[in-house]
């Protein structure tokens, strides 16, 4: 599959995530001299924004003589290691904070150098079939103080862009936000935030438990209001919302949470990693 996926590496640098709302469209090409060096063994994809906030990525239909665009919640699955018949085992999600710079997802094999970036490594379940769990130890909103309440468990899960915070976080973020409802927005249940009000938000901060045999082994993962708010048009989303009642686990995060940093699958070594955050 990846051998012919690998002449499709070559024009990804000039191409523009596919938006539908106009706003969205204005990208810029990349500099020459920002080009990244892309490894012989590595296919990168663009990944394209649909009106209703899901990503997708162009993969090629072996029944048909064209590409079929595929959620970017199926590489979470053992599926994508089917898919790419175990040889780019390691999958790169990178989706920028800036709307104007392409998104992508790249394959890499196993013995390929990871990202530049510092990664925090979460050990994944064996017998789990998805990669999107992650232990916690806490959940919280900062903005000078700390508010913190005590939380077991989150899942990533790219197939949306919300995150959904049980009621108490929600409650706060309702309070520093002021949300009213959107009009751009399919979806009935979208709020809109005041775009010049950003600088007053707080972070949504997770302590993620790297180790489940050491609780001492801690990292901060923090979701920044550049990150939870996206721009479409004149208005500003707010992708937080409200955990539902009786959810199994204490947050979902979508992929605005992972807006500027890398996400790595490694489904050889039964692990995801996030990179630091990039302004």
């Amino acid at each position: 599959m990846f051998n012919n996926l690998l002449l499709l590496s070559l024009p990804i640098l000039s191409c523009h995530a596919t938006y539908l709302d106009p706003s969205l469209q204005q990208q810029r090409p990349l500099a020459p001299g920002s080009l990244p060096i892309i490894p012989s063994d590595t296919t990168v994809l663009p990944l394209s924004l649909n009106e209703d906030l899901s990503y997708t990525f162009p993969s090629p239909n072996p029944h048909r003589h064209h590409h079929h665009a595929t959620p970017l919640h199926r590489l979470q699955s053992t599926s994508a290691i089917h898919a790419t018949h175990h040889s780019h085992s390691t999958i790169t999600v990178s989706i920028p904070l800036s709307v104007s710079q392409p998104a992508t997802v790249s394959f890499s094999p196993a013995s390929s150098n990871p990202p530049a970036t510092r990664l925090t490594w979460v050990p994944q379940d064996p017998w789990d079939a998805a990669m999107r769990h992650m232990p916690l130890l806490d959940a919280g909103i900062r903005k000078g103080g700390m508010l913190s309440m005590d939380a077991e468990a989150a899942v990533l899960d790219l197939g949306t862009p919300f995150i959904a915070v049980p009621k108490g976080l929600w409650d706060v973020v309702v309070l520093a936000t002021a949300p009213v409802k959107a009009t751009v927005a399919e979806d009935e249940g979208v709020l809109r935030v005041d775009c010049g009000a950003m600088g007053r938000f707080p972070d949504l901060v997770l302590g993620v438990l790297v180790d489940e045999e050491d609780e001492e082994a801690k990292e901060e993962f923090v979701v920044t209001p550049e990150q939870y708010v996206l721009q479409r048009g004149d208005e500003c989303l707010l992708l937080v919302r409200e955990a539902k009642e009786g959810s199994e686990h204490d947050v979902e995060l979508g992929w605005a949470a992972v807006r500027g940093r890398d996400v790595v699958f490694d489904w050889e070594g039964g692990r995801m990693g996030f990179g630091e955050l990039k302004g």
